[in-house]
Parts: C-alpha cells; structure tokens; sequence
C-alpha cells in the first residue's frame, strides 16, 4: 500500500490546513515584530529545543517541564541583564575600526 498506509485522509488534511494557518499567522506576526525581537524569540526557541534535545523524550512531560523551566530561566536571565544595564545607564557605543598603515604596522590605531 505504500508509506502513507496508516494516515487517514482527515489527517492529512488537518496537517496540511493547520499547516497553511500557521504559515499565515507567522508571517503576518514577523511583520509586526521588530528585527531585534524575531532575533530574541529565535534564540529562545533555540534554547528550548536544545534543552529538549539534551532531555530526551524517554520522560516527555518531565522534558517538557524542565525545558520550559529552563526557557524561563534564560528569558528572566536576559531581562535581568536589560534591567541591570538600564540601571547603570550603560549605552552602546560603536568601536572604532583600525586603519593600518605603514606607519603603523601593529593595527593597533594611533
């Protein structure tokens, strides 16, 4: 019968609609967000699926509890470092490039 023996039609077409849907959503929703926030949330997705690869999924619910712990640790990490340097009125500041010349063999600036 093939590889697809065992999956029903409804099924297939329940995957392919929610599928679709997402699709939409997701990119109506990466419009929205700033490029600094799409960076932020995939980094966070990358730190859940590490975890949950870390994890296994011998004990699902366990895994999926402590991933999601751990998700919650890094963002609460992340909004404390946004606080902190809030609180000390840290500003970025873009380096200078270093220009090497004759005079200046090191690239060391001067």
């Amino acid at each position: 019968m093939g590889a697809f023996a065992g999956v029903g039609v409804g099924a297939f077409a329940g995957v392919g609609v929610g599928a679709g849907a997402c699709a939409y959503v997701g990119a109506w929703l990466a419009t929205k967000l700033s490029q600094n926030n799409q960076k932020m949330i995939f980094g966070f997705v990358l730190v859940y699926v590490a975890m949950y690869t870390i994890l296994g999924s011998t004990h699902l619910v366990r895994t999926l509890i402590l991933s999601a712990v751990f998700l919650l640790i890094a963002v609460a990490l992340y909004r404390m470092t946004l606080w902190f340097d809030d609180s000390r009125n840290v500003q970025a500041t873009p380096t200078q490039a270093v220009v090497r010349t004759s005079e200046n063999k090191s690239g060391l600036g001067g």
